[in-house]
């Protein structure tokens, strides 16, 4: 995961609650 939000390693943005 990388940048502000939690992004998986596919590059799926996930932002954590």
């Amino acid at each position: 995961g990388r940048g502000k939000e939690n992004v998986d390693e596919v590059g799926a943005m996930t932002i954590k609650a």
